[in-house]
Formats: structure tokens, sequence, C-alpha cells
């Protein structure tokens, strides 16, 4: 139950967000699994009193109180209104998120991606039935509220990858595998979300070129290497004939596709597009600010208000920029020793699997989102200082994951 309600709430904010297009009033999915988590965690500790942490998840999750708590303080001198407060709140989703896989000694890493599998087809679904007609203009007139659409797809793609990464690491069956993969792929580049492409696919040639590499240096590549590739080109080839052959009959499937590889498109071009070119005055601004004011930071919640003039949710759409901008380089360091550690128990840990998605995320919080609502960012954060550190049998790490690859010792 602690897994399916743990990918329940990695999903739920795109998922929520689609919920709302036909059903406005249905219950808040995020506060529903965060009510029953917190509950679930009381209970262990007032009753079973079963709570102990390891030593880099408690160095971790000392330094994101001390973060929590300078954020806190920043709203002293911020010329925020009333944003810095939203801000402070909305942090502590991303902040519980670190804490459920540290809390959790027995959480299964198998069953949470299967979950978390399952709620991101389900989410994709509704994506594809929405989307696809909104970019359309065929929604016009009908009472749908499609205001949400305009900023789903990003999570939506953040998803696919997530998903795409998940089942190129999983033991399963293959046509299972390859199928959800190419619906996966077919979601991100639907989607447009150009970020998660481009960081899954720097991701998994990493993974991939090494292990091929050695294998051709010494001469021993495996069937199933070869396996994997020749059932992966021909699905991609039906899908290309299939995908052809379809498209000439729908102008509407074409005028989408279209857009889609436009949008895609413009990561090598010289007219990056508006949002692309809208970042970069973003940067400008936030090395101005951390100019300003580089020890302490304008304040929780600051940027937005200096940027624009008055108080809303912008950001830079880079963790340390934000970060750096209102809360300084005090802020920027309490937030940099848990991903150091983050990054150095992953590597020396046991599980391909949480390494590289928690390089993904890393990678897109240089990109996309503000890091108090990066729910997934810090889930995978508390993944890599509570799990992969585990050698040998110890603690949960025993048989759970058996997609984890094994590095010898």
């Amino acid at each position: 139950m602690i897994e399916l309600l743990s990918a329940l709430l990695m999903v739920s904010g795109p998922l929520k967000g689609h919920i709302q297009i036909f059903a406005s009033g249905f219950p808040d999915i995020t506060l529903l699994c965060l009510i029953f988590l917190f509950l679930d965690m009381l209970l262990k500790v007032i009753i079973f009193k079963s709570f102990s942490i390891r030593k880099e998840a408690s160095v971790v999750g000392f330094c994101m109180l001390l973060f929590l708590s300078w954020m806190a303080f920043s709203s002293i001198y911020t010329s925020s209104e009333f944003n810095y407060l939203t801000k402070f709140s909305m942090f502590l989703i991303p902040f519980f998120c670190f804490a459920l896989p540290v809390f959790y000694r027995e959480f299964d890493l198998e069953k949470f991606t299967k979950y978390l599998i399952i709620f991101s087809f389900l989410t994709c679904c509704i994506f594809l039935y929405f989307f696809p007609k909104w970019r359309l203009g065929l929604l016009a007139g009908q009472s749908f509220n499609l205001e949400s659409l305009k900023t789903l797809y990003l999570g939506v793609g953040g998803l696919c990858a997530l998903c795409i990464m998940t089942l190129f690491l999983k033991k399963t069956n293959l046509v299972i595998k390859w199928l959800l993969i190419l619906f996966f792929g077919v979601t991100l580049f639907v989607s447009g979300a150009r970020a998660p492409l481009v960081f899954l696919v720097l991701v998994l040639l990493i993974l991939f070129s090494m292990p091929f590499a050695k294998a051709l240096a010494s001469k021993r590549v495996s069937i199933e290497s070869l396996k994997l590739t020749i059932i992966g080109g021909l699905m991609l080839l039906a899908f290309s004939v299939f995908a052809t052959r379809y498209a000439e009959k729908s102008e509407e499937i074409v005028k989408l596709l279209s857009m889609s590889a436009e949008r895609i498109m413009l990561l090598v071009s010289n007219d990056q597009g508006a949002s692309i070119n809208t970042r970069y005055s973003h940067i400008d601004f936030s090395l101005d600010g951390i100019n300003e004011s580089p020890i302490v930071g304008h304040g929780l919640g600051s940027y937005s208000r200096n940027f624009h003039g008055f108080d809303g949710m912008d950001y830079p759409h880079n963790l340390f920029l934000e970060v750096g901008y209102e809360l300084g380089f005090v802020g920027v360091v309490l937030i940099s020793i848990p991903l150091l550690i983050g990054f150095i128990t992953s590597l020396n840990g046991r599980s391909t699997y949480v390494f590289a998605v928690f390089f993904f995320l890393f990678l897109n919080s240089m990109k996309s989102f503000s890091y108090v609502e990066n729910r997934q960012f810090f889930f995978f954060l508390g993944l890599t200082v509570s799990m992969v550190t585990l050698r040998g049998g110890e603690g949960r790490a025993r048989g759970k994951v058996d997609f984890s690859e094994e590095r010898s010792a």
C-alpha cells in the first residue's frame, strides 16, 4: 500500500490536472495521498516505534531541515507580499517525499515502479485524448476546463521519460516492455516536451554505451543485447510504417505530428522558440540579482516580484539560479550538500535504476520546474541516500529490486 500511495503521489500532479479537465470538483489526489501516508508514518512512530535511518540519510535530512529553516528565515527580508508563504508550504511536499523512502525500511522499489507505470499509463491515456484535440482547436466551445492543458505537457513528458528508463532497466516480458516503451515514446513526442526528451536520450546513451563498449572490448556481446536491439528496431520500423500510412488518411494527425516535430526541432534551430528565448532573459536577470546579494539572496518568493513587478510563481527554470537568487550562497550550500551526498552514494550503490533516474531528474531541474514543486527529484534523493548505499544483502536491499544491476564489490 505504501508503494502504491507513493507512486500515486509522484504522478498526482499531472493526473490531478487532467482529471480537473472534465471533473473540476474531483477530490485532491495529492492531499489524500499525503494524509494517508502521514497518518501511517505517525502510527509507526507512536505505536510500533519502528524508526531508524542510515548515517547518510540523517546527514542529508539534517541539511534539508536547515535549508527549510533558511527558507523561513529569508521571509524576513523578502520583497514578496504573500508568495513566500505559498512557496514555503509547497516545498513541504518535496520535503515529505524525501522522507518517504528514508522512513520506510522495507520500501519495495519493484512494486513502486509497477504502480508508477500503471498510473503514468492512465495519465498518458487521458493526455492523448485531450491534448491533440486541444492543439488542433477541436475542443472549442465544449464544456471542458482546458487552462490546465497549457502547462501539463511538461509533467507528462517527464513521466514518460521516467517510465521509459524504468522499462529499459526492468526485467519483464519483452513484448510488453517494448509496447509500453513505444506508447510512452509516442506520448513524449506528441507532448513536445523537449527537456525530458533530450535528457532521456543522454542518460540512456550513457547507461547503454558503457556495458556495450565493455562487451565489444571483450568480444562478448550477449544474445540478450542482440534480441533487444533487433526487437526494438523492428517495432520502431513497424510503427513508422503504420504511422505513415495512417497519417496519409488524416490531415489532423499530420498537423499534430508536424506541430510536435516543429517544437522539438527548435532545439537545433537559430530561433529556439519563445520559451527558450524567455529563459535566456531569466538567466541574465538571475545572475544580476545574485551579484547584487550573493550571500543571503533577496528572500523567498522574491524572484517573481522583482522580475515582473508583482507577486507570482515565476522562477528562473534552474535549481541553482532560483536558490541562489532568493536564498543566496547560504541556500546554495545547504541544498548542494544533500545533492552531492546523493550523487556519491548512488555512484557507490548497487541500483543502476536509482542512479539513472536521479541523474535524469537532476538534469531536468537545471531546465524545468521550481524546486518547491519537484517532488520526484527529492523522492529519488531520499532513495539514493537510504537504499542504494546498502551492500551485500543488508537491510531492505535484499533482492527487492530485480532490475538493479549488481556491481562487484
